[in-house]
């Protein structure tokens, strides 16, 4: 291609002004080129390019698109916070020594409220806890890429916090709190898991005794939170604006040094207070934290923790380590579930499933009890209509197990209050011990059997897929009850 000259003797066309619209002109050529061709010989750096006075001037499109990207690549490296826990992408912002971080503070949160619970207990013996904040907490991953290397880092956290661990291995929601109710003194579960998420993430999920969620009070641990505008703006119909202040306590502009951490993280571990006022001031409140919920669970937003090379005193918060045990949820979780199950039934009954563990259990007990199983992964589009074109009683459950979608024959959602009547109204002939109810945010359906066959409370509260799938055919399987269409 020939070197355009400034110098050049023949007469050049005079430019076109900026403001012409799609129009260009390259210098030297007597004729406008059209848009395409000019983005072309930018990208190609043509040589005249260099002297055009719309050599800066680039597609809309693509400065939306490097925005976008900046957007996306930001968002990469973002921990945010959810319902249930954290998530992140696997590597880029959850890695071991972050997911280590994140598990120390949550051991230590666990702690507290196992000491809180204990000191309003005056009858109950306190020295063997108040001596070394010995708690257990069971933990486990789920299937998804990268649960198992942040696992470690989770495990090994928790230990050097001075926490004992039990180990459940690769499980599902349901399974580690099956194990929580079949083994007495688990203060806490925490679950690697990145369900609700693309297939990237990776996260942390953490439970109290209850099987509850349990909210984190992240700004008494020094952990910055970045709540953006429009999500604060979105919550205030459904906060106050004294817990909107609250969530944004801890904002943008706040930047924890880990320092300031680790020293959050020891007093709260080994307070000294000396008046009511510095005790009310260095513990946190932990009663309001775990029954108000009103600081981590309802809005999404992004924590800001330490950088890496600062956090190197971060999880040494005990003089000792905890004790590693491991536990066989899957085999104790199987025994549970099988109560919930009709020892045998004719309905054809079709499972659409997201994890391959719960595959493996409905292969069991379909086997076991001699159950019609058509089984099927999310998104699977197979026709199973049978010959008068009604398609199967259809469940489908979610990667966090504890969700369930029962479809009646005819394809149609059935939701959770609807059901939850349905199964009341049902239980009623056969003066059952289980009632239904929807939950709060009527997401879930909820089972609550007051007969605690596997626990030592009055009452168990049960959201199970697996277990809410075996009820209701438990139920259908007499001629009298009818599920809705």
């Amino acid at each position: 291609m020939p070197k355009f000259a400034v110098n050049d003797d023949s007469p050049a066309p005079p430019l076109l002004e900026p403001d012409v619209g799609s129009a260009f002109r390259c210098p030297g050529e007597s004729a406008p080129i059209s848009a395409a061709i000019h983005y072309a010989r930018l990208k190609s750096g043509w040589t005249a390019c260099t002297e055009c006075i719309w050599n800066s001037h680039k597609p809309t499109s693509q400065v939306q698109s490097n925005q976008s990207m900046q957007v996306r690549k930001q968002a990469g490296n973002e921990i945010r916070r959810t319902a249930f826990g954290i998530r992140g992408a696997y590597l880029n912002a959850i890695d071991r020594f972050r997911a280590a971080q994140l598990a120390a503070i949550f051991a230590t949160h666990l702690a507290n409220l196992k000491q809180a619970e204990t000191e309003d207990q005056p009858d109950a013996p306190k020295q063997q806890f108040a001596r070394s904040d010995r708690i257990r907490i069971a933990i486990g991953y789920d299937g998804r890429m990268g649960s198992a290397d942040i696992f470690a880092g989770v495990v090994s956290a928790v230990l050097q916090n001075g926490c004992d661990v039990l180990d459940l291995g690769r499980c599902t929601a349901n399974s580690l709190l099956a194990g929580n109710r079949l083994i007495h003194g688990i203060a806490g579960c925490l679950l690697v898991t990145g369900s609700g998420r693309p297939s990237g993430e990776v996260g942390i999920d953490i439970f109290g005794d209850n099987e509850q969620s349990v909210a984190i009070p992240w700004h008494e641990f020094g952990v910055g939170i970045r709540v953006s505008t429009k999500e604060a703006a979105s919550a205030g119909s459904q906060s106050t604006q004294s817990q909107i202040a609250e969530k944004a306590h801890s904002a943008a502009t706040f930047r924890p040094h880990a320092a300031d951490v680790w020293e959050h993280l020891h007093q709260m571990r080994h307070p000294t207070p000396t008046t009511q006022s510095d005790k009310n001031r260095t513990q946190p409140n932990i009663s309001d934290a775990s029954t108000t919920h009103i600081d981590t669970t309802d809005i999404e937003a992004t924590l800001i923790l330490p950088t890496m090379g600062q956090s190197r005193q971060l999880f040494r918060t005990g003089r000792t380590s905890g004790e590693l045990a491991t536990f066989a949820s899957e085999t104790a979780y199987l025994d549970w579930l099988r109560r919930w199950w009709p020892r045998s039934t004719a309905t054809p009954v079709r499972f659409r499933v997201a994890d391959e563990l719960v595959s493996q259990r409905l292969t069991l007990l379909a086997n076991e009890f001699s159950i019609p199983l058509l089984l099927r992964k999310i998104g699977d589009v197979t026709d199973d209509k049978d010959n008068s074109g009604r398609l199967p009683l259809s469940f489908e459950i979610a990667e966090d197990d504890r969700f369930v979608t029962v479809y009646s024959r005819r394809g149609r959602k059935l939701p959770p209050d609807e059901l939850a009547t349905w199964i009341n109204k049902a239980t009623r002939k056969s003066s059952s011990h289980v009632t239904a109810h929807r939950s709060l945010d009527g997401k879930r359906l909820l089972l609550v059997d007051i007969a605690s066959p596997s626990s030592g409370r009055s009452h168990e509260v049960i959201s199970d897929g697996l277990a809410i799938a075996g009820f209701l055919l438990t139920l259908i399987s007499n001629s009298r009850n009818q599920l809705p269409t």
